[in-house]
């Protein structure tokens, strides 16, 4: 995927969009392991789901477990990521 990216965007952007995943990704999992949505809650109650995450979004001193959640998984995940990029690149 990132290969493509990279064939339509800088590399700059490229990154900042592979960071935002990253971190959305962290802000997923955080509303389906804690707040137990699950994927197709954006059909069945998407009022509820968006409600949720304005809440989070808006007022982030009362969200810390959320934010806390989401930031270490994000750089879990941007870590691992390129951790296995660069073993990739070295062929290890």
């Amino acid at each position: 995927m990132e290969t493509l990216l990279r064939k339509f965007m800088s590399n700059k952007k490229t990154n900042f969009l592979l960071l935002f995943i990253f971190f959305s990704t962290g802000f997923g999992m955080y509303l389906g392991r804690f707040l137990r949505f699950n994927s197709w809650d954006i059909l069945q109650h998407p009022d509820m789901l968006l409600l949720n995450i304005w809440d989070i979004l808006i007022s982030p001193t009362q969200h810390l477990e959320a934010w806390a959640f989401t930031c270490c998984f994000g750089a879990f995940l941007g870590l691992s990521y390129y951790v296995i990029k660069s073993i990739k690149q070295t062929n290890l």
